[in-house]
Formats: C-alpha cells, structure tokens, sequence
C-alpha cells in the first residue's frame, strides 16, 4: 500500500517518462505520422517542416513536465498532496484526446492515462496519512 500512495515513485515516474517521450518527439521523424494514419502513404516537405516543428514543440513541453514533476518529488506531505490531485485531475482531462486518438490507430492511452490518474489521486487522497514521515 506504501508504494502505491508514494508520491516520489509517482514523480519520478512521470518525470523520467515524460522526459524520454519529449526525446522520441524531439529526434522523431515526420514519417511518424503514418503510424497513426495508415491512409497517408506519402508525407511531403511541407508537411514534414509543420510536423517536426510541432513535434519540437511538445517535446520542449514534455521537457518541462518531466523535469518540473522530477522536482516536486522533493515536495512533502501536506504540500504536495494539491500537486498529486491536480496531476490526476490533468491526466482525467487528457482522456477524450487518448480515445480520440485511438479510434484512429492503436493507442493504449485511454487505458494507461486513467490508471495513472487515479494513482496521482489515490496517493493525494490517502497518502498524506500513510506518508506522513517523509
């Protein structure tokens, strides 16, 4: 049960994954794209440059969050109880783009992104208690 309710595990967590997903973003190729839409077969200059453009621009994102959530796992109880709950209620806002996304290809975030939300916020919610001496 500690280990469900430890908001370090969680941060660092998030933190490492978030940082690693702005990598794939950030060296990522614009053929990427095709992954996700099978129907376009053929990827063009123009659309190549808008994609690794935005691509750059959530991996500096990612980026942000990774390190952000890397350092709030320095944050103690009762601080960081608001951080945990926020997190999840933010995961539980992401949840209509992850279905979206997966009625266009294979996407396991409608799974993931709530199972995640509930832990920040389960570990919000009780760990303040179970956690109280660190």
């Amino acid at each position: 049960m500690k280990f469900l309710t430890n908001h370090k595990i969680i941060f660092i967590f998030l933190g490492v994954l978030l940082i690693a997903h702005g990598f794939l973003f950030f060296f990522g190729d614009a053929e990427l794209m095709t992954m996700d839409f099978p129907n376009i077969t053929e990827v063009t200059e123009e659309m190549s440059a808008v994609l690794i453009y935005t691509m750059e621009i959530v991996a500096g994102f990612n980026w942000i969050l990774g390190v952000l959530l890397l350092f709030c796992s320095r944050l103690k109880f009762p601080e960081v109880k608001i951080v945990l709950i926020g997190l999840g209620i933010g995961l539980f806002c992401m949840v209509p783009v992850t279905i979206i996304h997966a009625m266009q290809a294979f996407n396991p975030g409608p799974i993931i992104i709530p199972l995640i939300a509930i832990w920040a916020i389960f570990a919000g919610v009780k760990g303040g208690a179970l956690n109280s001496n660190q």
